[in-house]
């Protein structure tokens, strides 16, 4: 998912999390920042509620889905309701 903030957010499998990278020059990566989650198969990240703050990550080893508040709203999609 893409952040308001131009961060891309991408699920870390192995890695247990999420990883949201900024745009920098020539294609590199200005910034990186990861934030784990307790399992190893995080699969999507996408965004909900009032302000776009509310994340949902998929957790595949443990079939779970978790909603958290993320630190920066995610756009809106262009199916959302």
């Amino acid at each position: 998912g893409v952040q308001a903030d131009g961060g891309v957010c991408i699920a870390t499998i192995l890695a247990g999390g999420i990883s949201t990278f900024w745009p920098g020059e020539n294609g590199a990566a200005a910034k990186f920042e990861h934030t784990a989650f307790p399992d190893i198969l995080c699969t999507n990240i996408c965004w909900g509620g009032k302000d776009m703050k509310t994340a949902y990550i998929t957790m595949s080893s443990t079939g779970k889905l978790a909603a958290c508040q993320w630190r920066s709203p995610g756009l809106r999609l262009a199916y959302n309701a």
